[in-house]
């Protein structure tokens, strides 16, 4: 346990150590998983030992716990109290330096096992970040210290923590600073036969209160009804010691709107984002459209060419911030030429804001061994929904929105298939390679853009070569060309030649139209306020 001795000398050795060893940073991220939790166990004490220079941490419970605090971020500075003070240090403030809100258990109220019960409501909620003190312990050589450790966390009431020196707990020896796990129960009897004055216990939790709150996704414009406060979290009955007022809405005012929460006393609050984030009752807005934009597949991956039998695997996450994510739909259309018929048909519940694609059940519900070779399209759509108040009630808004599609073919082999690869020469092409079965035309073909240029078609080489047409069928590995002509070429090229040309009532705009290739070009000139620069169409419409 602690030695109260520790005040002066100790403070002095860690102002000393500090100066002459690398201070780690405090963490940005809290762990909220039991394997997680060991980890941040394992690195806070390293860390500590590393900050102190010191080898244990036995007899100096105090420092061991104030390092603690500042390299969870829970303190902005490393604090000079021993054991017998740290519940002291803290069972008066509201907020502790790192941003944490503060809630007191004292002895006077609580006993050591009533307080985590409170916590936790009887094991059955996560806490985080408690600390645990004690005014007196017992000791072999009949001294009495203080003492106090910190509880990283209790998860389905097992409680996760490290103690400053070894000890023994149900027949389990824990070397100092190991991550030790018991429940609530054995926490208390084993610091009831070591103690024999309790402090109290400091409940820090998540480092703002809306981590206390039930979270909704929500992705809409709203509109003032009244003049509601902006605050900084969305306290209870609007009045809360943690958060700051930020401003008041106009009546009639457009916010966006971001996120929504219910608070621990039923109140829901919408998040607003501002340049800052900020927190306003549900009842001071109403929205005005929900949005359904903030979901995308990311990283995705897809075979072009499939080998008749053989699974189709498709990688990337689809994503969303502000929507919720509630199902995913895969389906596979069979296409031939005009005709699209679907063939496969794949749905998965998600119920989060991320879905993996690999390995997800839409994989494993899409069969591709069955398809006959052919030309196809894989398309993937997800419903996905916002959340938002009116009159006091919760309701949800539901869209489908499509994220992405592929096409492929299904080969009898490898063989039977040619890569084609488009070359914009200078310009950008809506796609730079595809695959064509063998045999088969190449169907629509991509369009390819460059600024102070006519684009004029795919040919087999870059400067001459054969035109390629939807007709074209590819007979082996191949590169097609971009041809261009420039808009100083079209206007000296234009032709008059009735049907060709038109010179509109105001005299000066005027539709014309130029050869290139057996190909007529149609475009229109700029008009008087200078508004409708060289719009062109090919094919011999408008």
């Amino acid at each position: 346990m602690c030695k109260k001795i520790l005040r002066i000398l100790s403070l002095a050795l860690a102002i000393l150590l500090a100066v002459s060893v690398a201070v780690p940073s405090p963490v940005t991220a809290a762990a909220t998983k039991a394997d997680e939790i060991k980890q941040q166990i394992r690195n806070t004490y390293k860390n500590a030992r590393s900050y102190y220079g010191w080898k244990s941490f036995d007899g100096y419970c105090g420092a061991f716990v104030n390092a603690q605090l500042y390299l969870m971020g829970i303190t902005s500075n490393v604090i000079g109290t021993d054991g017998k003070d740290a519940y002291n240090a803290f069972n008066r403030k509201s907020v502790t330096s790192g941003g944490y809100s503060v809630k007191a258990y004292p002895a006077k109220t609580y006993s050591l096992k009533s307080a985590l019960n409170d916590i936790t409501k009887n094991g059955t909620q996560n806490a985080y970040y408690i600390l645990v003190g004690f005014e007196k312990t017992k000791s072999s050589l009949g001294r009495r210290y203080g003492h106090a450790c910190v509880i990283h966390a209790i998860i389905d009431g097992t409680v996760y923590y490290a103690e400053s020196y070894d000890l023994t707990m149900n027949g389990k020896h824990y070397p100092e600073g190991t991550p030790i796990s018991c429940s609530i129960d054995d926490f208390c009897a084993y610091y009831a036969s070591t103690t024999t004055q309790f402090d109290g216990v400091i409940y820090f939790g998540l480092k703002t209160y809306v981590d206390s709150c039930t979270a909704y996704t929500s992705n809409a414009w709203a509109s003032a009804k009244t003049e509601g406060k902006i605050w900084s979290q969305p306290c209870e009955n609007t009045v809360n010691q943690n958060s700051e007022y930020r401003r008041t809405l106009v009546v009639g005012e457009q916010v966006n709107i971001t996120g929504l929460y219910m608070n621990t006393v039923g109140e829901y609050w919408y998040q607003i984002d501002e340049g800052q984030t900020g927190y306003v009752r549900a009842e001071a807005v109403s929205i005005s459209q929900l949005r359904f934009d903030d979901v995308a597949v990311v990283d995705v991956t897809a075979p072009s060419v499939l080998v008749k039998g053989k699974p189709f695997k498709v990688k990337g996450t689809i994503l969303s911030d502000m929507n919720a994510i509630y199902s995913v739909r895969a389906r596979v259309y069979s296409v031939d030429g005009e005709a699209v018929t679907q063939v496969i048909n794949a749905t998965d519940m998600a119920e989060a804001k991320s879905y993996d694609l690999y390995g997800s059940k839409i994989s494993s519900k899409l069969t591709f061994r069955s398809l006959s070779a052919g030309n196809y399209r894989y398309e993937l759509a997800a419903i996905v929904g916002n959340y938002y108040v009116e009159e006091g009630q919760l309701l949800t808004g539901w869209e489908t929105v499509s994220l992405w599609s592929s096409d492929f073919l299904v080969v009898e082999k490898k063989t039977d298939v040619h890569t084609v690869t488009f070359d914009a020469c200078g310009g950008t092409s809506g796609l730079n390679q595809t695959v064509v079965a063998s045999q088969q035309a190449m169907g629509s073909l991509p369009t390819a853009q460059r600024q102070g240029y006519v684009f004029l078609g795919w040919y087999t080489e870059a400067e001459g070569g054969e035109r390629i047409t939807a007709e074209t069928v590819p007979t082996a590995a191949a590169t097609y060309y971009a041809h261009w002509i420039s808009l100083d070429e079209l206007r000296a090229g234009w032709l008059d030649n009735g049907s060709c040309w038109y010179l509109y009532s105001d005299g000066v705009t005027s539709m014309g139209c130029i050869e290139v290739d057996g190909t007529l070009y149609y475009f229109s000139s700029v008009d008087p306020m200078g508004q409708n620069w060289m719009m062109w169409t090919t094919a011999g419409t408008v």
